[in-house]
């Protein structure tokens, strides 16, 4: 493994994206549902995944590191620090609309 990058402030992180992007174009949808936002956010949860599966796999660690800090501010901390792969503003922010648990993240790796 490589060296843990420096820390980040992952609330400031998170408050700068919000500020620069615009709301999700949908509110939160949970998987299984039906319609526009639905599908919306089923591409979201299935990129996200494999966003944190190859971040993961190129720092060498395991994906379920993930559920240590299972919270969208965890998540930036972990993409950044340990992984070595911020997480796009656009990604944070829709993390922020997100229920972001460690149940959620179980489903989203599943």
């Amino acid at each position: 493994r490589a060296p843990a990058a420096a820390p980040i402030n992952p609330a400031a992180t998170l408050a700068a994206a919000i500020a620069h992007r615009r709301a999700p174009a949908f509110p939160y949808t949970a998987a299984g549902g039906q319609g526009a936002a639905a599908t919306y956010w089923v591409w979201f949860r299935g990129a996200l995944a494999m966003r944190l599966c190859s971040g993961a796999a190129a720092a060498g660690a395991n994906v379920q590191d993930v559920l240590r800090e299972p919270t969208a501010l965890g998540l930036i901390r972990i993409c950044a620090e340990a992984f070595k792969r911020p997480l796009s503003e656009e990604e944070m922010s829709h993390l922020d609309k997100a229920p972001v648990s460690a149940a959620w993240l179980r489903e989203v790796l599943a």
